[in-house]
């Protein structure tokens, strides 16, 4: 094996210069369409280009904002044709491998890396929640690369956990698709409407006493894991969404969690339909907001929904199954993106030995 020393820039290009004209159609790839620490795009649309950040495919998006930084929004781009440009949010770092020096792919995983992230997170600067990691420090980061047939290797090594993680987000996606069908039937034909308070507790979430790195329980946002505590307020599987800041994303989560005082939290028996319900409403028709987005509890609690106690009770046995299979696979991408991020620091100094790869 071996290695290269220089700074960040010797071998990667920063924010290339592409062309797009104003208004016209390209793939979007947004903040909230970057899953923590996941390879693949998980969704984008095309919209008219109106400015952000440009890319084509091989490059690696890098969110460069509090907190989606430390949450591990990092993606490679792989979703476009042969010399299509895409765009996206101001708040990305658009990375590009130079030839003979760095694999596209490897560009994404030495940046997820736990060497990367501390450093970058290092180097934030500006007011606390809206700290941002300046480019020209990053690009002057002083690095060691193992040489291009060697992140070829370790390439091949952790493409295969990857593929298993995309494998498992497309069969959530496909179950998803078909609780959402069931929802849909369950609903035609009732006549009968309750408000949602009704038949849900909903309530605000609360501000831990503290957040640190690393702790036993997460502590959740409206978007986004903030950090941990040793602590939870919520069980497993409880429906969580924002209530200020950021709207309309419906979350649910494997575990016991903290739900922090910009979500709103909604406990009911039916937790499958009320998520399906609550994922078809456009939360911007709520919004009492001026500065920042705002809903607020008695907002959920009066939303209309048709309801049927005995077909919902049907519809759930049907869902939970399905739930519990994507809660599951869910499970499953942890363990293994914390496999892939156990061996990539190993495979980064040479303590694993790539000689027979």
């Amino acid at each position: 094996m071996k290695y290269s020393r220089g700074i960040l820039s010797d071998f990667i290009e920063f924010n290339p210069r592409e062309s797009l004209s104003k208004g016209s159609p390209a793939k979007e790839v947004a903040m909230a369409d970057l899953m923590p620490f996941q390879k693949k795009i998980s969704s984008y649309c095309v919209s008219p280009y109106r400015g952000g950040m440009k890319f084509r495919n091989g490059d690696t998006l890098l969110a460069r904002i509090t907190p989606c930084l430390e949450n591990g929004k990092t993606a490679f781009v792989d979703i476009l044709s042969e010399d299509e440009v895409g765009f996206g949010s101001t708040e990305y770092i658009v990375l590009r491998a130079i030839p003979q020096k760095m694999v596209p792919e490897f560009v994404f995983y030495f940046v997820i890396s736990d060497w990367f992230r501390k450093r970058a997170i290092a180097l934030m600067t500006g007011s606390s929640g809206r700290q941002r990691i300046q480019t020209d420090k990053l690009m002057n980061l002083e690095v060691t690369m193992p040489d291009p047939e060697t992140q070829k290797k370790i390439i091949k090594i952790l493409s295969v956990i990857d593929q298993k993680i995309e494998l498992n987000r497309k069969q959530n996606q496909n179950l998803n698709d078909i609780i959402k069908t069931l929802f849909k039937k369950t609903l035609n034909g009732i006549s009968d409407t309750v408000k949602l308070g009704e038949i849900s507790k909903v309530f605000s979430g609360k501000r831990p006493d503290s957040l640190s790195e690393k702790d036993k329980y997460e502590v959740v946002g409206a978007r986004n894991v903030m950090g941990y505590t040793n602590a939870y307020n919520q069980e497993a599987e409880t429906i969580i969404t924002g209530r200020v800041g950021t709207l309309g994303i419906i979350k649910r989560y494997p575990r016991e969690t903290w739900a922090s005082d910009n979500t709103l939290v909604i406990d009911t028996e039916f937790k499958n339909c009320i998520e399906c319900f609550l994922s078809g409403i456009n939360f911007d028709l709520y919004n009492r907001g001026s500065t920042q987005p705002l809903i607020t509890q008695m907002d959920l609690k009066n939303l209309i929904i048709p309801f049927e106690k005995e077909r919902f009770l049907t519809a759930e046995q049907k869902m939970t199954p399905l739930r519990n299979k994507i809660f599951s696979n869910e499970l499953k991408n942890e363990q293994l993106a914390l496999l892939r991020d156990t061996l990539l620091p190993k495979l980064l100094s040479g303590s694993i030995n790539l000689e027979s790869i």
